[in-house]
């Protein structure tokens, strides 16, 4: 399976009320590898911008998953608009996330005043090519409003399942189950799996596979 991925940025210090603490980025982390990791990933595409995109990217490479890094700038650019603003870790974490990836696809669009939307578009077509069936859209956002709402509507528009993480929610507030995967294809992990992990699927998008489906019924919300 192949997950295409957009998120949040991680908040500036000056963010009220707060979408994405910089407090909550290593559990987000953790969360997306359990992710990855129970549903059996073999790729992923994603931006590398400052907050979510990063952390997906550093939870593949922690489960062993290749990825692909989709830009709309030159890498220089858009470390610079999009990661460098944050300071921290987050440009070291950037440097290191192309280092190590498969491979870096890049469709400048610098020229665009809304080179960030239509990015979108570059990492879904940059899925779409890579992927015989239908990929997994997966969106770490809070609330509304952010340009990952554009993705998510565009991931939709093309028939694909979207999979919504919240990363305002940290880890003393989250509600947990248990979940044994240890019957799901060999698999021998046993995690906690987060309740706010919520499913949309597309009508009459293509069946996900019956090996997906089982694994999403493990991790999907539980109402």
């Amino acid at each position: 399976m192949l997950i295409v991925h957009a998120g949040n940025r991680i908040d500036g210090p000056d963010r009220v009320p707060p979408r994405f603490p910089a407090a909550h980025a290593v559990d987000v982390r953790d969360r997306l590898a359990v992710l990855l990791d129970a549903l059996d990933v073999d790729r992923v595409v994603s931006a590398a911008a400052a907050g979510a995109d990063l952390l997906v990217l550093q939870a593949a490479a922690r489960v062993g998953v290749p990825t692909t890094i989709a830009l709309p700038l030159e890498p220089d650019d858009f470390r610079r608009r999009s990661v460098e603003d944050l300071g921290g870790p987050w440009p070291a974490w950037f440097d290191e996330a192309i280092a190590a990836a498969d491979e870096v696809v890049v469709d400048d669009l610098s020229h665009e005043d809304e080179w960030y939307l239509l990015g979108n578009e570059v990492i879904l077509d940059a899925a779409a090519a890579r992927s015989a069936h239908p990929p997994l859209v997966v969106a770490v956002r809070a609330g509304a409003g952010s340009a990952t709402d554009d993705f998510v509507d565009r991931g939709v528009a093309r028939g694909w399942t979207v999979v919504d993480l919240d990363p305002s929610i940290g880890p003393d507030d989250r509600p947990v189950v248990p979940v044994d995967a240890a019957s799901l294809d060999g698999a021998s992990v046993a995690a906690l799996i987060d309740l706010d992990l919520g499913w949309a699927e597309v009508p009459d998008a293509p069946p996900l596979p019956s090996e997906v489906t089982a694994r999403r019924d493990q991790l999907r919300r539980l109402s």
